[in-house]
């Protein structure tokens, strides 16, 4: 099984038409991270590192080559990356300059925890599990679900375990360890940041 065919919409012609949001870069940025979270990986790279090459893409995220090359494949088929060629015949990815500024403002609401990626977009949080160099997980969660999750724990004065955030809020067992796994990512995002790094 490919871990890339596993995608929340499926992308292509109808990411940039059938929505009544103009196509600007903010709203492909966001659009593209909806639609195929795994990609926030290497944007994130990409923008952090400006003039990697595929091969040291791959080093800087600790994806294997062909998901890297894939990942590569959709950000320029959605142009929101370039290839540049200099003297030295070596082909270095630069996020085009159009996308600079969307990319930085979405990734404000974006924290790297061990193999965890979060991002916030909207009124989403989504979160991106590197699990191994050819596997990403991926899911997201409502703001809005999350919040009563913080709401309903300052209630009881203690943190809440699966089952009873499933109890609690009415939701099925899965959404309610996702909901768990993300107020401990949260946490460790909010949390100071050691010097010894």
């Amino acid at each position: 099984m490919n871990p890339l065919n596993n995608t929340i919409p499926s992308v292509g012609a109808e990411l940039l038409s059938g929505s009544s949001f103009p196509v600007t870069p903010s709203n492909l940025v966001k659009r593209v991270v909806l639609a195929k979270p795994w990609l926030l990986v290497v944007m994130q790279a990409l923008l952090s590192y400006p003039g990697l090459s595929v091969e040291e893409l791959h080093s800087a995220v600790g994806l294997s080559m062909e998901v890297v090359k894939r990942a590569v494949w959709w950000l320029k088929k959605f142009g929101i990356v370039e290839e540049k060629t200099f003297e030295e015949k070596s082909t270095k990815l630069f996020v085009k300059k159009d996308f600079s500024k969307p990319l930085q403002e979405l990734l404000y609401h974006y924290c790297k925890a061990g193999n965890k990626h979060l991002v916030l977009v909207d009124d989403i949080y989504i979160v991106v599990e590197v699990k191994g160099p050819k596997k990403l997980l991926y899911w997201s969660i409502p703001r809005k679900l999350y919040e009563e999750l913080v709401y309903y724990e300052r209630l009881a004065g203690a943190k809440l375990k699966p089952g009873d955030i499933a109890q609690i809020m009415d939701v099925q067992p899965g959404v309610a360890q996702r909901l768990f796994k993300l107020r401990g990512i949260v946490e460790e995002c909010k949390a100071p940041r050691s010097s010894e790094h």
